[in-house]
C-alpha cells in the first residue's frame, strides 16, 4: 500500500485512522476509507490483489521486500547458511560487529553445529555487541558452553530480557554443575514474565540440585505445586504442570488441579492438561483415589472423569 500511494499519503492515512478510531472496534474497510481520503489514487486493484483473492501474490511480495535494504541484507546473509564456516566467516564477523537485531540473530544461528574452537571469536563479537536480541540468540542456541565463554554467558543473567535470563540460568546450571549454587543464589529473587517463567525454572532447579538449601526445599515444592491452582492464570498453571510432570512432584492437590485444568475454557491449556492427566491415570493408585473422591469435583469435572474412566 505504501509503495502504491507514497510515503506522505500513507503516513497521513495512518494518522487519520488512529485519530478517528483510537480505542474503537474497527474493520479493514475503516482503514481503507482513510486511505481513500488521503490520496487521489485508485486503490481498487490493490484491494483485489491483496484482500479479495485467495491466492497469495508471493513473487510480488518478495520483490516488494527486496526494496528494503534491511531485508536485502538479511536475505544475503541467510543465503550463506549452507556454506562452511570458512567461506562466510568474514560476513558473519561483520554482521556481529555492528549488528542489526535480526541480521545479528541470523549470524548467531548460523554458528550452531560449527566447531566451537572456530566460533568462540564470533560468539565473543556477539556478546560484545551488547545487542539484546543477538545476546538472546546466543543464550537460546548455545547448548554446550565452552569455558572460554563462561564469563560472557554469566553476564546474560543480567540482561534486560526475561527470555535471555531464563535460558542463561538453565544453560549455566546444566554446563557448570560445580557452580549451580552460585547461579541459583544470583537468580533467587527473579520472577520473569506473568507466567513466572524464571521463578518456576528456579524452583525446579533448586528442588533437584543436591545439597542446595535442603531445609528450604519443602517450601520450594509447596510453592511450585501452588502454581497449579485455579487461583493463577492458565499460563502460570501450564508451566507449573510441565515442571511438576518433569520431576514427578504430583500429590493429591496437584492431581485435583489437573482435573480442573482438563475442563478449562482455554483449549490449548485444556488439551495439555488432558494429555498429562492421561499419563497420570496410568498410576492405579491415583486413578482409584480419584474415583473415591469423585463427589468433591464440579459437575464438569465429574463428567469428564466419568468419560475417561469409561474409555479406559
Amino acid at each position: 500500500m505504501r509503495e502504491l500511494i507514497g510515503d506522505t499519503a500513507f503516513r497521513k492515512a495512518i494518522q487519520m485512522y488512529l485519530a478517528k478510531y483510537s480505542f474503537k472496534n474497527v474493520t479493514t474497510e475503516n482503514f481503507l476509507d482513510e486511505v481513500r481520503a488521503a490520496t487521489t489514487m485508485d486503490i481498487s486493484a490493490w484491494e483485489k490483489d491483496w484482500l479479495q483473492q485467495t491466492a497469495f501474490k508471493a513473487e510480488q511480495a518478495f520483490n516488494s521486500l527486496l526494496k528494503s535494504s534491511f531485508i536485502k541484507k538479511y536475505f544475503e546473509l541467510n543465503r550463506l547458511a549452507a556454506l562452511p564456516l570458512s567461506e562466510k566467516k568474514i560476513q558473519l564477523t561483520t554482521a556481529l560487529t555492528f549488528p542489526d537485531d535480526f541480521i545479528g540473530q541470523e549470524a548467531v544461528y548460523q554458528l550452531v553445529g560449527e566447531p566451537i574452537e572456530e566460533t568462540v571469536p564470533l560468539y565473543k563479537k556477539g556478546f560484545e555487541s551488547k545487542n539484546i536480541l543477538v545476546r538472546q540468540a546466543i543464550a537460546l542456541s548455545l547448548a554446550e558452553i565452552p569455558i572460554a565463554l563462561k564469563t560472557d554467558f554469566e553476564s546474560l543473567l543480567n540482561d534486560a530480557s526475561y527470555v535471555t535470563q531464563e535460558a542463561a540460568l538453565y544453560g549455566l546450571w546444566t554446563n557448570f554443575p560445580e557452580d549451580r549454587a552460585m547461579y541459583l543464589d544470583a537468580m533467587k529473587n527473579s520472577i520473569g514474565f506473568q507466567d513466572k517463567n524464571i521463578r518456576q525454572l528456579w524452583l525446579t532447579l533448586a528442588i533437584v540440585t543436591p545439597t542446595y538449601n535442603e531445609t528450604a526445599k519443602p517450601r520450594y515444592i509447596d510453592e511450585l505445586r501452588s502454581y497449579t491452582s485455579p487461583a493463577y492464570s492458565f499460563e502460570v498453571r501450564q508451566k507449573a504442570f510441565g515442571y511438576i510432570n518433569e520431576i514427578q512432584l504430583y500429590d493429591e492437590t496437584v492431581v485435583n488441579n489437573l482435573v480442573n485444568a482438563s475442563v478449562h475454557h482455554n483449549w490449548r491449556f485444556r488439551n495439555t492438561a488432558r494429555q498429562l492427566l492421561d499419563e497420570v491415570l496410568k498410576n492405579p493408585g491415583i486413578k482409584e483415589a480419584l474415583k473415591r473422591t469423585m463427589n468433591s469435583f464440579t459437575n464438569a469435572e465429574k463428567n469428564y472423569l466419568s468419560r475417561i474412566f469409561s474409555e479406559q
